[in-house]
């Protein structure tokens, strides 16, 4: 800012500097009008009458008050004498009087004036000095929230103790410094503080006030007299005379009133006036122009317009100097003064100076050029011109003399747009790779379209789609698609193709089978791996397991000699290798005993490498093993093992570290994996051990190796969605959570009957995108409701929380937005809810085999992204990438060959598995050619859970969007911010989880202090989310038998009868050991795969279409009973007063019994059914009809205070009991409407009055038969029923 001379108002200068002021304030009518305003008041206020009542202005003092006084000068020669007020006496009082020096009219300019004056030998202040702290930027210590009074307090006066000391402590020997780092930092720190945030100058004087003392005296010592503009110089005090000398004592009649000269009421100019001292004047700083450069041709004078700069011009006899605005006018020592010096080390000065030296870049502003590089650059800027306007006429005459070869251009465009050239970019690219011109090209264009030519060569992207089609396909139409649209043949393909087949093992699989396996799926891809690993020394990988169905037929392996299809458990017991006749007897022999079995399904196990890399990442199969579902825990644990111990034995050759064994939810294998991942707990020595030791609640048993197991996350949703739909529902916080209670819920929030009625189909429980469609209309649940039933809105709270608790789980694996940090907070939060509800509600929250597999499944992901923290520190973590997820990516495509309504047998299954490979590969290449199936496809998530609509339909590496770099997370804090997150959403889990966290050996998979799987299950934990529920398309109606077995015969004879030659084709370009194809039956040879086809013709049992029915081994004709309890009947009640109905969430009156005695109690609606079938609402006149059966949690009942019911009109209230529900006839039920408390603003209870509830108990009991007395359940007594009175007695 400025002060206008005029106006005296402030004017912001900006940018353009001093020209706001001088060229766009002064003069205008806003400075007139604020200056007549001022001389108006002024006027005014000098005319009053008052005026002459009032006491006169305040003498100044002579020496400012923040100044201490100087120490008396000698008088000089020259004094000045006052003069009587009477001419006929003088008076010769004598005052030492300074000569003329600008005045310095506030403290910033005394503090820099002081500081100019300082003496050359204060040395320069550095990065350690104590003003050090003020040389950078002043609004980094600057907080805009605080005011100024509150500025000064907490961070200013703070800042300067630290540097200057307490009061005189400091040592201003170590203090007093020069430049940026030194005083004139501390000088901009202040300036910045009284200026812009308007802090007091008074403040910073005090504070100041020791350090402008020594300044004071160091320029006092280098100058013995007056400092020229020193305020503390201004006037000395005066000197001592005989009193002989002066008259006699001045009195006003005598003399006159002496005044002393007020020096601050002088107004300078800002040029010293003439002196009478001896010292020569200043000439400031000369510059030195370069070469033949003058000062008149280029000096940037207009740099003084655009900028505030320090200093003004002078010129004379051609030499230039420059002189501080802040000049003394004098020399020192026959130098410039010192303001003039230190221009020499101004930023701008020495811009100028090395512009002068090296000529201003083309870049510079224009106020940085002199008179002579403007000229020259006019010049350049002409010649240019003229350049491009020279070119412009040459190109046109060059254009116009090439006009007549457009002529065959035109002809070659007409020719590819007629559409009849197959391939024509092919065409045109071979063309132009051969130098054609137009000319040629067309020629080859009309040969191609005539189908004399056609192009040989295919890019890769030709390739990996023929390759895609054929191996989707097969062998015709392949062959159809090279015909049709002049794509690769299938020989072609064939030496395109590199991933060799998979070996199956016939019976118990060895350490070498899976080895080859290994080396086979992984040679291509080798190198790739190793350029991936950079610093680490291994990349790590997933192990994944899962069993896919298979039909129950036995096939012979011409390339290893072997039987295919027997189970592995009891392979042992026949042998397994075609040599005879014989040997194909006594197997179906041991079948038809029952010591062998066919294999109903395949166990599959494969890598999964954790790697952003689209050629890496696909899921390699190492292992196809027949399986008859007989096999236990521990026997499948040598299983896992033997895979186990074949990858670890490669590891020096394949630089990849087994960090995690996958699966679904499988009872079996989750026990094998338990054998194999909770062997011991997690070791002092070992290197997680310090980023996982202080996380709270985290189970750190492991196995060898630090192996922990996973379950696949995709399973757990679906899991979730399936327990919603079970009848007994979900417990959060004492409330049960049933499949009508969640309908009406989604009713509520105006979800159509359609949409709610999708959600609750039972088909098919394997639809990812149905569950998630479930789980996230949970979660968008709103919290408040405009009902005021108590039942519904505890229900709504219920929802809440579990909606919560699903976000949390869901969000971290769909949501590409988010950073690897944000993942663990959400995956924090919801194991941090699941322990609090599962320790306050136990397997009535959800069953304990759900919940020891999500934490499982969360575990997991600390302990994985902690290995690849200490393996891999540069690297990502992909949690997507964690569970079975690339597997079943496998059995999809598996699905998209052979249909979805049949099964492989284990030889189909290994000469198509090893082209899932190679299709996966080329998909995770090119994603936007697939499209997943609708059924597995999960939507891609914003951070406002909003679906983003990607190219590709996976969720893949390449389409993460979030940081998931391991270095830039810390365990520790993710994890503790996830429970925070919980415990500000969820209060009531914090008194949960402190006391969980002060009892011994609780964790997240030991909640009670036993690790779950250790403790056998309760009979009525059931774990129903991993069961199907019957539907209506489950019935099959029975159909002739033997159109299905002939049909089935013809099947099989087909394939059997083209076995040998598909084998023999798909394996042509691979070495292999050749074997007998033909076995001597009944004299005769005969190919071994129709020997075993005739065999084992009449041995074939009809197993059910439906293929999920069929992976569980059901027959085909079953007669299932006919259910759709989770499809009410009806959505929205007929005409009927709604007053006599009863819904979900009502109040209910029944009966328990309790040590042979009937007892009342009361209850809330959370299921209604008809026949068995759900419904929304049942009429009052109903509930006495044999086929209504009403589900109710209770609810408790004490006697209410003067705080529940005011009015002490009810003398009982209900309250939240444990939850415990029941299902009884409707006629055990009674409607009731009772008053709604209003004391509270929280969920309201119900209020009752005795003689209401005796009544109700005498109704309901009074027409009971036999038969409905012996369905009231039963119920030990507890502390909360059957109800107690305020004196300790039953009460009804």
């Amino acid at each position: 800012y400025a002060v206008c001379p005029e106006c005296g108002s402030d004017v912001p200068l900006g940018l353009v500097g001093i020209s706001n002021l001088t060229k766009r304030h002064i003069g205008t009518k806003k400075c007139q009008r604020i200056k007549e305003t001022r001389d108006k008041g002024t006027k005014k206020s000098n005319t009053s009458l008052l005026s002459f009542f009032r006491p006169g202005a305040a003498k100044k003092p002579l020496i400012p008050s923040s100044i201490a006084p100087s120490k008396p000068l000698p008088i000089p020669e020259t004094s000045h004498t006052i003069q009587s007020a009477s001419p006929t006496e003088d008076l010769p009082v004598s005052l030492s009087l300074v000569p003329e020096a600008p005045v310095v009219r506030d403290f910033l300019e005394t503090l820099q004036h002081l500081i100019r004056s300082l003496p050359d030998t204060v040395p320069e202040a550095s990065d350690y000095d104590n003003l050090a702290i003020f040389g950078g930027n002043p609004e980094e210590s600057d907080d805009p929230s605080l005011d100024t009074d509150e500025l000064w307090e907490t961070v200013l006066n703070q800042l300067l103790k630290s540097a200057l000391g307490w009061g005189t402590e400091g040592d201003m020997d170590t203090i007093i410094r020069r430049g940026r780092k030194g005083l004139d930092g501390l000088v901009n720190f202040v300036r910045y503080f009284v200026i812009k945030r308007g802090v007091s100058e008074a403040l910073f004087e005090g504070k100041l006030s020791h350090l402008m003392k020594e300044l004071e005296k160091r320029s006092l010592a280098e100058h013995p007299e007056p400092v020229l503009g020193d305020r503390a110089a201004l006037i000395s005090q005066p000197s001592e005379l005989p009193t002989s000398s002066l008259a006699p004592e001045l009195n006003p009649t005598t003399c006159g009133e002496v005044e002393a000269i007020d020096v601050d009421a002088f107004e300078y100019e800002d040029t010293v006036k003439g002196t009478k001292r001896s010292a020569p004047a200043c000439n400031g700083y000369a510059l030195v122009f370069p070469g033949q450069k003058t000062p008149y041709s280029h000096y940037p004078f207009a740099l003084h317009d655009t900028l505030v700069l320090p200093w003004e011009v002078k010129t004379k006899n051609g030499t230039m100097s420059v002189v501080s605005t802040s000049c003394t006018g004098f020399s020192i020592n026959n130098k410039s003064c010192k303001p003039c010096q230190q221009l020499s080390r101004n930023g701008t000065l020495e811009g100028i100076l090395k512009r002068l030296e090296d000529g201003v870049h083309d870049n510079s502003s224009l106020p940085w050029y002199g008179f002579n590089d403007l000229h020259e650059k006019i010049r350049q800027k002409n010649q240019q011109i003229e350049f491009y306007r020279l070119r412009g006429l040459n190109q046109a005459k060059k254009l116009l003399g090439k006009a007549a070869a457009l002529s065959e251009q035109k002809r070659l465009l007409m020719a590819i747009s007629s559409g009849e050239v197959h391939r024509v970019d092919r065409v045109i690219s071979i063309g132009l790779r051969q130098k054609k011109g137009a000319r040629g090209l067309l020629a080859s264009v009309m040969a191609a379209a005539q189908g004399f030519y056609r192009p040989k060569s295919f890019t890769e992207e030709e390739d990996m789609r023929a390759i895609l089609i054929w191996r989707l396909s097969g062998n015709r139409v392949a062959e159809i698609n090279h015909r049709s649209q002049h794509a690769p043949s299938v020989s072609y393909l064939r030496t395109r193709s590199t991933v060799p087949p998979i070996v199956p093992s016939p019976g118990k699989p060895t350490k070498e089978e899976v080895q080859k396996n290994i080396e086979s799926v992984l040679q291509s891809i080798l190198e790739v791996i190793h350029g991936r690993l950079g610093l680490a020394k291994f990349l790590h990988v997933v192990l994944m397991f899962d069993e896919l169905a298979t039909e129950k037929r036995i096939r012979w392996d011409q390339l290893t000699n072997f039987f295919l299809g027997i189970c592995r458990q009891h392979a042992h017991k026949t042998s397994l290798e075609f040599i005879n006749e014989d040997d194909m007897v006594e197997l179906f022999r041991a079948i038809d005993d029952g010591e062998v079995h066919c294999a109903a399904e395949a166990t599959v196990a494969a890598l999964g490498i954790l790697s952003r890399d689209h050629r890496v990442y696909p899921g390699r199969p190492v292992l196809i093993s027949g399986d008859c579902k007989r096999e236990t825990g521990e026997e499948h644990a040598e299983i896992i093992q033997t895979v186990l111990s074949a990858v670890n034995s490669t590891q020096e050759k394949t630089k990849l570290r087994v960090v995690s064994l996958a699966s679904d939810g499988e009872t079996r294998r989750g026990s094998a994996f338990i054998l194999h991942t909770f062997k011991h707990k997690l070791s002092t020595e070992s290197p997680l051990y310090t980023l996982l030791t202080s996380l709270v609640f985290l189970n750190l048993h492991v196995g060898d190796d630090d192996l922990t197991c996973d379950k696949d996350w995709k399973h757990v949703f679906k899991r979730f969605r399936n327990l919603l739909l079970r009848l007994r529902g979900v417990v959060i916080n004492g409330f049960r959570i049933t499949p009508d209670v969640l309908r009406d819920h989604f009713r509520s929030c105006g979800l159509s009957a359609d949409h709610i009625r999708s959600l609750f189909n039972p088909d098919d429980q394997q639809d990812v995108k149905m569950a998630f469609d479930m789980l996230k209309d949970v979660w968008t649940l709103p919290r408040t409701s405009a009902s005021s039933n108590p039942g519904f809105l505890a229900a709504r709270e219920a929802l809440w929380i579990l909606g919560k608790f699903l976000y949390h789980m869901v969000f971290p694996y769909l949501c590409v937005d988010l950073s690897l940090s944000e993942q663990i907070e959400h995956l924090s939060a919801a194991a941090h809810i699941a322990i609090a509800l599962y320790s306050q509600d136990g397997k009535d929250f959800i069953p304990t085999n759900l919940y020891i597999d999500l934490m499982i499944m969360i575990k997991n992901v600390i302990f994985c992204t902690a290995k690849a923290k200490v393996d891999n520190p540069e690297g990502e973590m992909f949690i997507i990438l964690l569970g079975t997820d690339r597997l079943e990516e496998l059995f999809g495509i598996l699905r998209t060959m052979v249909g979805n309504d049949a099964n492989l047998d284990i030889l189909q299954l290994a000469g198509r598995l090893a082209g899932t490979t190679e299709i996966s590969n080329i998909l995770a290449k090119y994603p936007h050619w697939d499209r997943a199936p609708r059924r597995l496809k999960l939507p891609v998530l914003s951070r406002e859970s909003k679906e983003l609509y990607e190219r590709s339909d996976h969720i893949k590496p390449p389409s993460w969007r979030g940081n998931v770099k391991v270095k830039d997370l810390s365990l520790q804090t993710s994890w503790k911010r996830g429970r925070q997150l919980v415990e500000k959403d969820c209060p009531f889990v914090i008194p949960i989880l402190k006391k969980l966290e002060v009892t011994p050996n609780v964790d997240m998979l030991s909640p009670l202090g036993v690790l779950l799987f250790d403790v056998p299950l309760a009979e009525d934990d059931i774990d129903e989310s991993l069961e199907f529920l019957p539907s209506e398309s489950s019935i099959n109606t029975p159909s002739n038998p033997t159109e299905n077995t002939t049909a089935t015969e013809i099947r099989i004879e087909v394939e059997d009868a083209l076995g040998e030659l598909a084998a023999s084709d798909a394996n042509a370009p691979h070495t292999r050991v050749l074997v007998e194809s033909k076995v001597l039956i009944g004299g005769s040879l005969i190919s071994k795969s129709r020997a075993l086809s005739r065999f084992s013709k009449y041995r074939v049992t009809a197993s059910s279409t439906d293929r999920l029915r069929r992976v569980q081994a059901v027959e085909r004709y079953i007669q299932n009973k006919a259910t759709s309890a989770h499809e009410p009947r009806a959505s929205s009640p007929p005409a009927m007063d709604e007053a006599q109905m009863l819904v979900i969430s009502d109040p209910i009156t029944t009966v328990l019994s309790s040590e042979s005695k009937l007892w009342l109690c009361i209850g809330e609606v959370n299921g209604l059914k008809i026949d068995g079938e759900s419904v929304d609402y049942v009429g009052f006149d109903m509930l006495a009809e044999g086929t209504i059966s009403v589900s109710y949690q209770m609810l408790g009942l004490r006697p209410a205070t003067t705080d529940d019911d005011p009015g002490l009109k009810h003398d009982w209230r209900t309250y939240r009991m444990p939850e415990r529900s029941f299902t009884v006839p409707g006629a055990l039920v009674g409607p009731v409407n009772p008053s709604l408390s209003s004391s509270h603003t929280d969920v309201p209870w119900y209020l009752f009055e005795s003689s209401v509830l005796v009544a109700l108990a005498a109704s309901l009991t009074q027409e009971l038969t036999i038969s409905q007395l012996k369905s009231i359940p039963k119920y030990a007594p507890t502390k909360h029923f059957p109800y107690l009175e305020a004196s300790g007695e039953y009460f009804l």
